[in-house]
């Protein structure tokens, strides 16, 4: 009821309207703070992200996991230990 008070008496009014406005620029003060809180922690999250893949990529590279090719290692190691040590491996291929 005191707004409705505050509509009849203008000085009620400008109190209530003074006091959402302060809390509005409090929020926004604090939005501002949050996102430049998230900014930087979204960065370093970034950061770690691409360290990590760089020292993974390495260790994939080497076991041959991110080459592209149409036959499995695992063809590839029973040809080579079995029958198929001379012989093109493209024949072998899953098409």
């Amino acid at each position: 009821m005191k707004v409705v008070e505050g509509v009849r008496a203008g000085s009620e009014l400008t109190f209530v309207n003074r006091r959402f406005t302060h809390a509005a620029v409090w929020a926004r003060a604090r939005l501002a703070e949050l996102e430049a809180g998230f900014t930087i922690e979204k960065a370093q999250v970034e950061a770690l992200k691409a360290r990590l893949f760089a020292r993974l990529r390495r260790r994939w590279m080497a076991s041959g996991a991110l080459t592209a090719r149409p036959y499995s290692r695992g063809l590839l190691r029973f040809l080579g230990r079995h029958f198929a040590r001379g012989s093109e491996p493209g024949l072998f291929a899953i098409r």
